[in-house]
C-alpha cells in the first residue's frame, strides 16, 4: 500500500512509463507544462497536477487527485476530434489501471467521484486531451510525535 507523498508521485511515474502510448510524464502545476512546452514534451503525456490533500479522521490522506493525458495538435479541428478520441483511451486505459491497482490493495480508489472530461485547446494553445478527476486515500495513520516539539 502506497503510505507517502513520494510513492504516490512514483507510482504515477512509472504508470506514465507503463503504458505503451504514453511518452512523457510531468507533475507539478501547469506552470511546469508550460514551460516545459517551451522545451520538449514527448506527446502523448500523462501530465499529474499538484493534488490538494485532505487528511481523514483515521490519519489517511486523501488526495483529490487530476490526471491529463494531454497531446499536440495543430490548428485543425478535424484532427482535434480523432487525436481527442486516442486520448479518452488512454484516459479509459489509466481509469481502468487505478480500479485494478485498487483493487490490489495499492490504495483505496473513490470510484464513484471519478469525472473523465475532455480538455480541448484553448487561445494559441496547441494541447488537447483528456482528464481524470478523482479521489485517492493511502497511508498508514500519521501519528503525533511529541519528540517533534520542545514543550
Amino acid at each position: 500500500m502506497l503510505t507517502e507523498y513520494a510513492q504516490y508521485k512514483d507510482y504515477f511515474r512509472q504508470l506514465a512509463a507503463d503504458h505503451v502510448a504514453i511518452n512523457d510524464f510531468v507533475f507539478g502545476g501547469s506552470d511546469r507544462i508550460i514551460s516545459r512546452r517551451n522545451s520538449k514534451i514527448n506527446y502523448p503525456c500523462l501530465w499529474l497536477t499538484t493534488p490538494t490533500e485532505v487528511r481523514k479522521p483515521d490519519g489517511h490522506k486523501m488526495y483529490d487527485t487530476l490526471i491529463v493525458i494531454l497531446t499536440n495538435v495543430r490548428q485543425d479541428h478535424e484532427e482535434e476530434d480523432e487525436v481527442s478520441e486516442q486520448m479518452k483511451v488512454i484516459a479509459n486505459d489509466i481509469y481502468l489501471r487505478l480500479k485494478e491497482d485498487a483493487n490490489k490493495g495499492l490504495f483505496n480508489f473513490g470510484y464513484s467521484d471519478v469525472a473523465l472530461q475532455p480538455k480541448f485547446r484553448a487561445g494559441s494553445e496547441n494541447d488537447t486531451g483528456w482528464s481524470i478527476d478523482c479521489d485517492i486515500t493511502f497511508g498508514d495513520g500519521d501519528c503525533y510525535d511529541p519528540e517533534k516539539f520542545r514543550a
